[in-house]
């Protein structure tokens, strides 16, 4: 034990202990020059791992930056051993807090969940990949502001060359039952530890144990017990029916069949509110099947009965298969492998609904709303034999979600009022069907539904969307920036705080059409709300955000005229066509912001980028065309020459007569043309 006051590298000096743990003890100490305290933790395992490898590592820890890990500022080498130094975590450790006895409500283990997993993911990712390898509550701290902290790296678990990584210890109750035979294997005889090579190397670990240590971990916080051994077959609390998947998928003995990396785990807990329906609907149709096995048994056809069973029995755990496989290749943006279990699926019955769902699901991660609308109403509701159940009541929601998203709010209301026929105690449901109320115009059908929403279990979340929203059709744009605010504290589903973000912008653009406050300001801000959002969300919504982002910029130029506003809407412009998503408008709208702001050799430079994706498309030529009466307006008088105009020009106008399009700006083209003409300047 380290002495308090000795003084560390002149610099760090120790206070007290703050505990101790296989990889290493932990100090509370003062850092001089910073004025600030700070965590010394001595490693353990030091002399096991060469010292050129625990100073590389420690460098690697030093470029992290997570708003759920610690800032690492110092790795230091004495002779008293060897140390890491980094931010000190004021508050509880999560072990601190079930030691007291405090019982975690299911919300706050999703949301400590989802802080977990995104902190692990940003390790999963790193160049080399970095494992905890000891995930448990007392390396978790939970901050004064009600946020996680993952502290205790251990120092060795780094990816090797062999693409593996060591560590040389485990903590009963929360590590992999791989982790922790390994170990016992290895260091179970003293008498050889020295000299086996193994022992030198340490234990392996990889994504899948960290997983494996997040469930038990959550596991412990949902019931109050530490796992003592693995646990045999499913988990079983009474949790939402969501948590519990999450959970039995973790803590699976066989590390295959978990979440491949904290990435997948992630986006489970994002989309925890499908999990619930989906394997409600899986445990409904298991209970059908039994009925129905136990009725033909019922009527004495024994001997057929078992052999249809079997058959029946093999044809629905491969139909669950194969809609897993979907699952788990949705997950992983296989959008290949996904198509081949959807057609397997569907080769084995095309009339159970599983599969469809799923598909729609898909479609609608994807933000193909259009593409979702049309597959839902030619593929799915007038597919013949289709079991009509209550999941027929959540495509009609999806379908809603979609027409929404189009801006289609009448066809939005008819979808959710069709799903409600089908299941009419689904909270969910009714919140959407009053916003889309809302957006039509009808408040007082939207504050009926609001009040069916509440009654039937609807999230608080969700009722502050709906409040916001019709507050906002009411022209209540304070109390709607409130509810709004609330629906983003409140939720921890990634669509529903998409959905308040955009309406927060929405609040400021409506502020500046009614000339409260500056105009351009309030665009701005609508801006930062959509960054906000951006950093917060996951990548699958960064095009929907940075186009909606840009917009705002580009209404805040046509106010300001700052050239600020105009390169702040490129630079989101840009992030989409970074993406390899942009569609012609993004690069169209990236020259004229450049043409705007009189920097026209970067608009040239971004309709050179154009060219190579659009010189089959009339508007790369009418833009063409416009670019070079720019130019010569700014020629010296006697180099003036319209000749590459009028030949851009042609080309548009020939490929435009054959676009089927109506485009004013090609109406402008033609005046600008006979003009030159009159002028005797063509």
């Amino acid at each position: 034990m380290i002495q308090e006051g000795t003084v560390l590298n002149e610099t760090y000096i120790i206070q007290k202990p703050l505990g101790s743990g296989g990889g290493g003890s932990i100090y509370l100490a003062y850092h001089s020059r910073l004025q600030k305290h700070v965590a010394v933790k001595k490693i353990h395992e030091a002399g096991m791992v060469p010292e050129e490898i625990l100073r590389r590592e420690a460098d690697i820890l030093k470029n992290l930056r997570h708003s759920y890990l610690p800032q690492v500022f110092d790795f230091l080498v004495m002779p008293s051993g060897v140390y890491t130094v980094m931010d000190y975590i004021p508050g509880w450790s999560l072990k601190q807090l079930l030691d007291s006895g405090h019982k975690f409500s299911e919300k706050e283990i999703v949301k400590y969940g989802t802080q977990l997993c995104e902190a692990l993911s940003y390790l999963h990712s790193q160049n080399p990949a970095i494992i905890h390898g000891d995930i448990k509550p007392a390396n978790i701290m939970i901050t004064p502001e009600g946020n996680i902290v993952l502290i205790d790296f251990n120092i060795s678990a780094f990816t090797r060359n062999d693409g593996k990584a060591y560590t040389f210890g485990y903590s009963a109750g929360y590590a992999a039952p791989e982790q922790s035979m390994e170990y016992k294997r290895i260091y179970g005889n003293p008498n050889t530890v020295t000299e086996s090579a193994e022992a030198a190397r340490g234990i392996p670990v990889d994504f899948r144990t960290d997983i494996y240590s997040v469930g038990a971990t959550l596991y412990h916080m949902l019931t109050g017990i530490k796992i003592t051994k693995a646990p045999e077959g499913e988990v079983l609390t009474s949790a939402g029916d969501g948590l519990v998947f999450i959970l039995n998928k973790a803590l699976s003995n066989n590390p295959s069949k978990r979440y491949a990396n904290a990435g997948q785990m992630l986006s489970a807990f994002r989309s925890i509110y499908k999990l619930d329906k989906r394997y409600k609907r899986m445990e409904l149709r298991r209970s059908i099947m039994q009925i129905l096995f136990v009725l033909v048994a019922a009527v004495g056809v024994v001997t057929l009965y078992f052999g249809y069973r079997k058959s029946q029995t093999d044809l629905v755990s491969k139909y669950d298969e194969y809609i897993e496989n979907m699952i788990e290749a949705r997950e992983d943006g296989d959008v290949e492998a996904f198509e081949q279990y959807y057609n397997d699926a569907l080769e084995i019955d095309s009339e159970r609904i599983d599969a469809y769902v799923e598909r729609v699901d898909l479609l609608f991660d994807q933000h193909d709303y259009e593409g979702n609308i049309d597959y839902i109403k030619n593929d799915v509701l007038d597919t013949e034999g289709l079991e009509y159940t209550t999941d027929i009541g959540y495509i009609y929601y999806m379908l809603g979600l979609c027409y929404f998203e189009t801006e289609d709010y009448s066809n939005a209301v008819n979808a959710y009022k069709n799903a409600l026929k089908y299941d009419s105690s689904d909270g969910n449901i009714y919140v959407q069907y009053a916003i889309a109320l809302a957006r039509t115009g009808d408040l007082d059908g939207a504050i009926d539904a609001l009040e069916d929403a509440k009654k039937n279990g609807a999230s608080n979340a969700l009722v502050y969307l709906t409040e916001g929203e019709i507050s906002m059709a009411s022209g209540d744009y304070d109390t709607a920036y409130d509810n709004f605010c609330g629906a983003q504290e409140e939720t921890n589903d990634d669509y529903i705080y998409m959905r308040a973000s955009v309406m927060l912008s929405e609040v400021y653009r409506k502020r500046a059409d009614i000339g409260e406050g500056d105009a351009a300001e309030n665009y701005r801000q609508a801006a930062n709300v959509l960054e906000d959002a951006r950093m917060h969300l996951p990548s699958s919504y960064k095009t929907v955000i940075l186009q909606r982002e840009a917009q705002c910029y580009i209404d805040a130029y046509n106010f300001s005229s700052d050239v600020a506003d105009a390169h702040n809407a490129i630079a989101a412009l840009q992030e989409i066509v970074d993406t390899g998503y942009a569609e012609f408008g993004v690069y169209d709208n990236i020259v004229i912001l450049y043409q705007n702001c009189d920097e026209l050799d970067k608009a040239g430079d971004a309709l050179q980028t154009m060219c190579e994706k659009y010189s089959d498309y009339y508007a790369y030529y009418k833009r063409m065309a416009f670019q070079e009466i720019l130019l010569q307006n700014e020629a010296e008088p006697g180099t003036v020459d319209y000749s590459a105009f009028e030949e851009y020009y042609t080309q548009a106008k020939e490929m435009y007569a054959t676009a089927g399009v109506i485009d004013m700006e090609m109406d402008q083209l033609d005046s600008l043309y006979h003009d030159l003409v009159s002028r005797g300047l063509l």
